[in-house]
């Protein structure tokens, strides 16, 4: 006959059997739905898990980039353009030491160097573990090479403002986040994008987002237009495991 204190041990472990065998049940079937359809639910959080995410198409300055180092390096050693809310310019020759001073002197006609703009040089990218490094990049790969070995300067900056501008032309609203939502958004650490000491949240189709650094990342080291992002968030947030839309609508 078993003790008292053997037949509770035996209770308990019984007990434990079934919670384990719950748990890895819920594993495997949130595995087995992720093999077989691309999505589950994570059984933690309840959130939506996609492998792999969806592929959205993003309007890209790509182009732009390629026509503005082409014309820097073969014709006069520096050139100039905006895409939208996008600020290029490259230097080559006697002019790459000059070239970063050259390109805020220009941001600084049409805004505050400051506080309007978030500022690359797009050699940058081959130091920040996140940004797709020079080589992977569309230029010509005598250009790459120029970037590298510092023969060549590229600056690229987002000007806030106008990106207000072309999100408000394209439809979409613009306000000002409330100090608890812009206090929210610092405290579940998503890098809200503070433009003159204010949060700035975006709306289309009935959804909304805050302005998140993500965004601007994506605009300066991934070629894409930051307005298409927003966009694109807002429009297919119930396809996104990300949360950067849903939490912001609180």
């Amino acid at each position: 006959a078993f003790s008292v204190a053997e037949r509770q041990l035996h209770g308990l472990l019984l007990n434990m059997r079934r919670v384990v065998s719950r748990i890895y049940g819920a594993l495997f079937r949130g595995s087995l739905d992720v093999m077989t359809t691309g999505s589950a639910k994570d059984p933690d959080t309840g959130e939506e898990v996609r492998i792999p995410e969806p592929f959205f198409e993003m309007e890209s300055w790509d182009e732009a980039l390629v026509s503005l180092t082409d014309k820097a390096k073969e014709t006069q050693s520096w050139a100039y353009d905006v895409q939208g809310p996008i600020f290029m310019g490259a230097y080559a020759g006697d002019l790459v030491s000059r070239g970063h001073m050259m390109f805020l002197m220009a941001l600084s006609l049409e805004g505050d160097v400051e506080k309007d703009y978030h500022i690359i040089r797009l050699a940058d990218c081959m130091h920040i573990p996140l940004a797709p490094p020079v080589f992977s990049g569309v230029l010509a790969d005598e250009i790459k090479m120029d970037l590298v070995f510092g023969r060549m300067n590229v600056c690229i900056a987002v000007s806030i403002p106008l990106l207000i501008e072309v999100c408000e032309m394209a439809g979409m609203n613009v306000r000002y986040a409330t100090r608890k939502e812009l206090g929210q958004a610092k405290i579940d650490g998503v890098e809200p994008i503070v433009h003159r000491g204010k949060g700035l949240m975006f709306s289309f189709a009935g959804e909304e987002m805050m302005l998140l650094a993500g965004v601007i990342f994506r605009a300066l080291f991934h070629g894409q237009q930051p307005k298409s992002v927003l966009r694109q968030y807002l429009e297919n947030s119930h396809l996104l495991s990300s949360g950067l839309v849903e939490s912001r609508k609180r």
